[in-house]
Formats: structure tokens, sequence, C-alpha cells
């Protein structure tokens, strides 16, 4: 954050390598047209952050659904995305049944979402915030939580305290998209080698339910008989 002010940064937003923020555009737009529409739109969104007064806007997430096996540049070829849970009317036509889909698939854990829902923020450069409360939002100054703003209706039912207290902006249509894992390959390589989920150490993901508790037993099967190379999904050594 002090660089960012020496830098003369306005905003700062937290995204992984397999996230994008969008920005709904009107009409079809593509090549230069697009790239210039879309800094125009997030030059408006931030000047209407500004004029609410806000601190930082917790978007929601949606979770990208990869209709191919192997993907290999998810940004160009996904295209299908979970709304956000917030988002659902569970009356309307046919939402139930996608919804059981989901939930009620193999080691989900009874999930909607395979990964997080809580979203992602971009916080004013500001220098009352100064510390990060995680990868998805900062912590802002005593007595100012309703300057966080948000489009997902679901954090005034979360337990964190800050979430409950955030002013609701359900009219932004903003999101960030997340393209979680759209390979078997680049899930093995994220989930399970870069970030150690299968370290004798880990004591989250084991416990959490549903498939990351399947593969992370996976993972930790194949440390200990001594191979270096991922299973296949259906169990067999590749």
């Amino acid at each position: 954050m002090a660089q960012a002010r020496r830098d003369s940064v306005g905003w700062l937003l937290h995204l992984d390598s397999d996230e994008l923020l969008h920005l709904p555009l009107a009409g079809a737009l593509e090549g230069r047209a697009a790239v210039n529409a879309s800094r125009a739109e997030l030059q408006r969104h931030l000047a209407r952050l500004s004029a609410l007064g806000a601190l930082q806007f917790t978007y929601c997430n949606l979770e990208a659904v990869p209709e191919e096996e192997e993907v290999l540049d998810p940004f160009a070829a996904v295209t299908l995305f979970k709304n956000h849970p917030s988002r659902l009317d569970a009356t309307a036509n046919g939402c139930a049944a996608a919804l059981a889909y989901w939930t009620e698939a193999p080691a989900s854990g009874g999930q909607f979402f395979r990964f997080y829902s809580n979203g992602k923020s971009i916080v004013r450069v500001d220098p009352r915030v100064s510390a990060v409360a995680s990868v998805h939002e900062w912590s802002l100054p005593k007595g100012m939580a309703e300057r966080g703003y948000t489009n997902n209706g679901n954090l005034r039912d979360s337990p964190y305290i800050p979430h409950q207290r955030a002013s609701l902006d359900a009219s932004c249509s903003a999101a960030v998209l997340h393209f979680a894992v759209c390979s078997f390959a680049v899930f093995w390589r994220k989930r399970w080698a870069a970030l150690g989920y299968a370290s004798p150490n880990h004591r989250f993901r084991g416990v959490s339910g549903g498939i990351d508790q399947c593969a992370n037993a996976l993972a930790l099967t194949e440390r200990r008989g001594g191979g270096g190379r991922p299973p296949r999904r259906d169990g067999a050594p590749l």
C-alpha cells in the first residue's frame, strides 16, 4: 500500500493469474474498440466508487465451467460460468434442478461452487488502509466498515463482522471471473504441487470435504508410494 501511494496509484485489485475482472459492456465489440471501451468502462466504474465514498468494493465471483476435458487457454476457450449464489432465484424455472446437479454430484461436499464464493476486492489507496485481512479483502479502519461496498448479498450472512456491515450495491454488475482449474494437469500442478496441499503439514484441505479431500488423499498416497506423477482420474497411474 505504501508503494502504491508513492507511485500515485489510485486503486488496488487483488486477482490471481486465473482470474479476470469483468465489467459488462453495451453491445458486441471486438479488437481495439473492445479494449478502448473496456478502459472507459473501468474509469466510469472507479469514478462511481469514488462518488459513493467507497474505500473497498468486494465483487461477486463467477466460477468457470470448462466444456472440454483439457483447456490450453481458459481465457480464450471458456465462456460458460456458474452465476454467483447470491444472484440465483431458486424458484425460477430449472434453477433448483441446476443447483441439485452440482450440490448432489459425487465428491461435491454439497457445495454449488468448487472453490471460494466470497469474492475479491478492489481497495482505494488511502493512508487509513494499511493491513490486509486476506487475499479477498483489506481491513478497513475502525468505524468505517460501511465504506466497504459489495454486490454480494450473501456476505450479510457471513460470520465475519466486516462482511455483515458492508454496504450492499446490488446495481453493480461487475464480477470477478474465476477460471479455476480448467484441466486436470492444472489442478494437480496448482493445488497439490505448487501450493503444497498434499504435504503432511497441511491441515485445511484434507478436512474440508468433497473434491479437495479426495484429491488430498490421492496425492498423499502417490507421494508415500514414491511416485512423482499424478494418477489418472480412474485411479491408475499415468
